[in-house]
């Protein structure tokens, strides 16, 4: 808590914290796991979620040659910014959550960056 409370103070964006042991030596003695080193630990902050309302569902093309669905909805502030729009990924979650205009939406800033 005590570092997410300082987090917001910074001038620049973070999704989370790592913690690295001081000890160099004793740290390196630990090893890896197949994936991570034994002597860190990684955390990430919740995402800000806002409630919004649906307005519209537009296509978009992505740079590989994909139409994605983009929910247009009413502004809100999130991770101070004004966001607006958010890609859906793709069209099984707009069918999955039958999303239709006027639905009452939650948004949110995954790891604070991308709507």
């Amino acid at each position: 808590a005590e570092f997410a409370e300082k987090i917001v103070t910074n001038d620049f964006p973070s999704d989370g914290l790592v913690l690295l042991m001081d000890e160099i030596a004793y740290g390196e003695s630990l090893g890896r796991t197949a994936k991570f080193p034994r002597n860190a630990m990684a955390f990430k902050w919740e995402d800000e979620i806002a409630e919004t309302v649906l307005e519209e569902v537009e296509w978009s093309a992505s740079r590989t040659g994909l139409i994605n669905p983009v929910a247009v909805f009413e502004p809100v502030e999130l991770e101070g910014t004004t966001v607006s729009r958010a890609s859906v990924h793709n069209v099984s979650i707009v069918e999955q959550l039958a999303l239709g205009v006027g639905d009452h939406i939650q948004v949110y800033k995954a790891n604070m960056i991308i709507p």
